[in-house]
């Protein structure tokens, strides 16, 4: 590296699925170290690779959790590729024990996302650790070339002494080889038994896989047939009700033509012989009606037996009849006998951003992919919300790992709009009788959401990118507004004299403060009328979505409290919560003075834009009403130049 004017120039390679955090990472070591930062930043992991085939870089940061793969697999490229490029991990997730085995694989460095002070440090240490390397291999080249003259000399004087060794030489020549032939030898007769035994392994495997599907062969049969006798049943218990209605109007029929045979024998009883007829006719109607109810009981018997045991929107079994099949199957027959418990991730998140029927289609492709993925015999049910379980007889857990990563595979297939459709699984087996099956349960359960506490995040994580893209697409005016009330936040708080780690934060809230208008539909954000007040409330709901929206992200949980805060006023009057003066966070109060002055100097629902002289008279007025005065005269003194009159 060259040095030029007042920094050196350093070539970055930085590994992060998401732009908003390489970009706070360049940004922060342009302004805070003695290099000129130039970054290149990829996500997937060919992209990665490509990059450091192609591409000699001074070194390579690396987040943990990555689209696809994680940091291990991104340092094993590394090592394979170019090895002496430093590798640090830049992560949020991460724990000492990751990290500890990051650097046991050969990582260079690690640090937190929250602790990035140390970077500059770590980068600085691992450039000179390089560099070091490079001088040492300079030296080792050197010794190489002084050793090969020393060789020369040496092979002068072993050709002086050739003659006298040469025998020598031939004999262990021949020894060697003599020794590396029976090496061999004895090598492919151990590689011949090895593959003779795995061949007698695969073929046992083979015998009890077979033996296995004629068992599920001859138990799809019995069920058939018990089936089709069940069928018959109801059949003849119809028949039978049909013919007994027959008999009921051939008997009423047979004493009608006994009722007119004595009408015409004594016709002075015609009057009573006519009322007999029509009784007679009444109960012949009633039977008929007696057999079209009949007829509907049993559709209705039969609809209502199928809703009891499934669930209205997937379709699948639900908890009661689950809990009534795990009963049934829980005996010694069915060992080993494997539960997989499924977990949606980011459900919530999808139902709070876009709405239950987007949460809906989520639900419907995993229901999809599971089908798709389990076996005939296993019993799929959805105990409700967002989690699903998989009943999996005479199935051992590897059997039962097999069936997930064919679930996962397919829902890695399935997107609901942008989004890419994730489950996090467990599961657990049981072995022998004594075994509870409820604990079986809850240890599937346990394996689940240690795998959820990775996944959902990455997911959520993901989802939050996709709202705010979202939102963007649905109003670019909001992408423009949002951009440029973070940098006002930023400018107000590098007056106020926040430390970099504080005005990181509230540039990242400006640019967020408004994603919670993801949830209000397109009629009220566009409308360039005034508002109704039934559309009013609609629009006061968005500081709530938002808080919803980034509270479930970890890395965003402190931000969502001041998107929830940013329309409370100094004086009480704001919302949704009424807090007042100092209860309000610091950074809810910035960005409402940011957020009020871009509104009125470059775009407005309704109602003409301010100049900005206007703008600034307009705070002052509301100082100490809506806003807080000190920040409000901090932002037209020093941040727009102007005088407080």
């Amino acid at each position: 590296m060259k040095k030029t004017d007042k920094k050196y120039q350093l070539k970055i390679l930085c590994l992060e699925e998401s732009l908003l955090n390489a970009d706070l990472i360049q940004k922060y070591l342009n302004e805070n170290s003695d290099y000129s930062i130039r970054m290149d930043m990829v996500i997937k992991e060919k992209e990665f690779v490509d990059a450091i085939s192609t591409k000699k870089y001074d070194l390579i940061l690396s987040d943990f959790m990555l689209l696809g793969f994680n940091g291990f697999i991104a340092l094993k490229h590394v090592k394979a590729i170019c090895p002496a490029t430093p590798f640090i991990c830049v992560s949020g997730l991460i724990g000492a024990g990751i990290a500890v085995e990051l650097l046991k694989q050969g990582a260079t460095d690690y640090v937190f996302k929250d602790k990035l002070g140390r970077l500059i440090f770590v980068i600085e240490r691992a450039l000179k650790e390089s560099k070091e390397n490079e001088e040492k291999e300079k030296l080792a080249a050197e010794l190489v070339i002084a050793n090969k003259a020393k060789a020369d000399r040496a092979a002068e004087l072993v050709i002086a002494n050739k003659e006298l060794v040469f025998q020598n030489e031939e004999k262990e020549k021949r020894a060697v080889e003599l020794f590396i032939a029976n090496k061999e030898l004895v090598f492919q007769n151990g590689e011949k038994e090895k593959r003779a035994a795995e061949l007698v392994i695969a073929n046992a495997e083979l015998v009890f896989q077979n033996e296995e599907k004629e068992k599920r062969a001859a138990e799809l049969v019995i069920a058939n047939k018990e089936l089709v006798f069940q069928n018959g049943e109801k059949e003849k218990r119809a028949a039978e009700l049909v013919i007994a209605n027959e008999e009921l109007v051939f008997q009423n029929r047979e004493k009608e033509k006994r009722a007119a045979e004595l009408v015409l024998a004594n016709k002075e009883k015609v009057d009573r012989s006519i009322e007999l007829v029509v009784a007679n006719k009444e109960k012949a109607d009633r039977a008929a009606e007696l057999v079209i109810v009949n007829k509907d009981l049993i559709f209705q018997n039969k609809k209502n037996s199928y809703l009891g045991f499934h669930d209205q929107l997937t379709g699948l079994y639900n908890r009661r009849f689950y809990e009534e099949e795990l009963k049934r199957l829980d005996t010694k027959s069915n060992l080993p006998l494997t539960i997989a418990m499924g977990d949606v991730n980011g459900l919530k998140l999808v139902n709070d951003s876009f709405g239950h029927a987007m949460g809906d289609e989520l639900l419907r492709k995993v229901t999809k992919a599971i089908e798709n993925s389990c076996r005939a015999d296993d019993i799929i049910a959805r105990l409700g919300g967002d989690e699903f379980v998989i009943i999996l007889p005479k199935t051992i857990g590897f059997e039962a790992k097999m069936v997930i990563k064919r679930i996962w595979e397919r829902a890695a297939k399935e997107k609901v709009s942008s989004l890419n459709v994730s489950i996090s699984f467990g599961y657990a087996t049981k072995m022998n009788e004594k075994e509870n099956i409820q604990e079986i349960f809850k240890k599937a359960e346990d394996h689940m959401y240690k795998h959820k506490v990775y996944e959902s995040s990455s997911t959520r994580s993901t989802t939050v990118d996709l709202i705010i893209n979202t939102l963007y697409e649905k109003n670019n005016r909001e992408m423009l507004h949002s951009n440029r009330v973070s940098k006002l936040c930023e400018d107000i708080a590098t007056k106020m004299n926040f430390d970099k780690d504080d005005i990181n934060k509230i540039r990242t809230a400006g640019l967020m403060h408004d994603i919670g208008k993801i949830g209000i539909t397109e009629s009220i954000l566009n409308k360039s009328q005034k508002l109704t007040n039934d559309e009013w409330t609609e629009m006061k709901r968005h500081p709530e979505i938002g808080y919803r929206i980034l509270s479930s992200v970890h890395e965003f949980s402190e931000i969502a409290d001041y998107v929830l805060e940013h329309q409370e006023r100094w004086d009480g009057k704001g919302y949704p919560r009424g807090l007042k003066g100092e209860k309000i966070s610091i950074q809810a109060r910035i960005i409402a003075i940011a957020d009020s002055f871009d509104a009125m100097t470059t775009h407005r629902a309704y109602g003409t834009i301010l100049s900005e002289e206007e703008a600034i008279d307009e705070i002052k007025r509301c100082s100490s009403a809506q806003f807080d005065p000190t920040i409000a005269r901090i932002f037209i003194e020093k941040v727009l130049g102007k005088e407080w009159k």
